[in-house]
């Protein structure tokens, strides 16, 4: 009788309140969260990100890392955190289209950060990233360093703004964008990846469209 109530209570522990059965991935404890969720979590450097072949990494940043954090007791709540470190000559170039005064400033570093939810499938072998949200950490010096980079942060929002809306009009405009800043460094994260090669120091992630992140640590 013991032993039964015991199984019932783990049962319980893993049906939601909707009755549905507790996506294993997500839920502490079980040996799906063990092999592969807890081996996703922390900080990882991203050394390679490419789209149909064209590395990204070297070429518009000069670094990238991300950070996985774990979902909450309810399984919900999983956010990763993406940093990239924009390499100089388009940092000057984004100088120079704003600086129509000449106003001297210094930048020591520019970084944009894509905040990402994410959710593991109840299969586990697709992660879903959603609901990308960009800002911009630029540190520096010079009376109107403020100034540069509440202009930085409205571009980087509008622009992703557009990418995420969809639509034709929407495209075209953050072509527009591009056109006007010489370049498209401000990532997109995929959608939905599948992992490979899953281990405690690398994993893979890839898409159907030919994006690929590598993660190492």
């Amino acid at each position: 009788m013991k032993n039964l109530l015991i199984i019932s209570f783990i049962m319980i522990c893993f049906i939601n309140v909707n009755g549905q059965k507790a996506n294993p991935y997500q839920t502490k404890g079980t040996k799906e969260y063990e092999e592969v969720t807890s081996k996703l979590l922390g900080q990882w450097t991203i050394s390679s990100f490419s789209s149909n072949g064209k590395e990204k990494i070297g070429d518009l940043y000069d670094k990238a890392i991300v950070e996985i954090k774990d979902f909450d007791e309810k399984g919900k709540g999983g956010v990763a955190t993406f940093r990239f470190t924009v390499k100089r000559d388009i940092i000057d170039n984004r100088i120079a289209i704003w600086n129509k005064k000449e106003t001297t400033i210094t930048i020591d570093s520019y970084e944009v950060i894509s905040n990402v939810d994410y959710n593991i499938n109840n299969k586990g072998d697709i992660i879903y990233f959603e609901n990308q949200a960009n800002s911009v950490e630029i540190i520096g010096g010079g009376e109107q360093l403020e100034n540069f980079q509440a202009k930085e942060n409205a571009f980087i929002q509008s622009q992703s703004s557009m990418k995420n809306s969809g639509g034709v009009r929407n495209l075209a405009g953050a072509q527009l964008l591009k056109s006007v800043s010489g370049t498209d460094f401000v990532p997109t994260i995929p959608g939905q990846v599948n992992y490979k090669d899953l281990s405690d120091k690398s994993v893979d992630f890839k898409t159907i469209l030919k994006v690929e992140i590598k993660l190492t640590k």
